[in-house]
């Protein structure tokens, strides 16, 4: 593997108002997977897509938005989700101010639009757990999981605890699932350390990440740590390598030195 921190890393992803893509397979590494942000405001007025070959997840990070497809409406807020299949057209819009993580994969699968709601998430012991202790405690929720029925699309989020490490013990899934970690609600001064690698003696990628950054792992181990005082919290977006096989979220490689630290 070889690894260009300019080219795993990109800053600074939520700083352009409308629709916008930053990481996808024509820009990166990556086959499948696809991230963008959609930022409105309610003097924006709505925006149109299709999601033409591709399955879509959005994911709210601030704000509320109303979607429309197929003349039914659908309202999300923070860290609610909606799942939008191949081959469909909505509207999105908000009566406010809206920040939403755009999250897509090719798909031939047929399927519904689904919605996602955190108040049902937070108490499902099957999509929300308390992993790990300290000094790498953390609480991870999945929004996109075995509950929609998404083709590639695997999609969640991590709050780790003040100063400590999450994503692990150091994991890894290159042979099923390529992944995007965003990270968020990380306000200034807050940073945290991002590792990917796969050789730990002579470790690829060690960058600073900050609210906003993006990292791409298409491969390789991949544990961060926050600095004393924040804790890391970040969305993971995942693409199966084979469709509809790959959506398994425990099914991971973990480094041989550490496999036995549960999770």
């Amino acid at each position: 593997m070889s690894i260009r921190d300019s080219e795993w890393l990109v800053k600074n992803t939520g700083s352009q108002k409308g629709r916008h893509s930053y990481v996808n397979p024509g820009n990166s590494e990556l086959k499948f997977l696809s991230y963008g942000r959609v930022i409105l405001e309610e003097s924006s007025g709505e925006i149109e897509i299709n999601s033409g070959e591709n399955e879509i997840a959005f994911i709210c990070i601030k704000g509320n938005a109303h979607f429309t497809v197929n003349q039914r409406k659908y309202t999300i807020g923070r860290h609610d989700a909606i799942y939008i299949p191949g081959n469909t057209s909505c509207l999105i819009g908000t009566e406010s101010k809206v920040d939403l993580v755009e999250c897509s994969a090719p798909s031939r699968r047929e399927s519904r639009v689904t919605l996602v709601k955190y108040g049902k998430i937070k108490d499902d012991s099957e999509l929300h757990m308390s992993a790990g202790k300290v000094p790498y405690s953390r609480e991870i929720y999945t929004l996109i999981g075995p509950q929609v029925q998404a083709s590639r699309l695997l999609i969640g989020f991590t709050q780790g605890k003040t100063g400590n490490w999450t994503s692990w013990p150091p994991h890894q899934h290159a042979s099923t699932r390529e992944e995007i970690y965003l990270f968020y609600d990380m306000p200034q001064p807050a940073f945290g350390v991002q590792f990917v690698y796969t050789n730990p003696q002579n470790m690829e990628f060690v960058e600073v990440v900050r609210e906003n950054d993006a990292v791409i792992i298409p491969e390789g181990y991949h544990p961060n740590v926050a600095a004393p005082g924040c804790g890391v919290n970040f969305i993971w977006m995942m693409a199966g390598i084979h469709p509809d096989i790959d959506r398994k979220w425990a099914a991971v490689s973990v480094q041989s030195e550490f496999k036995n630290i549960s999770f």
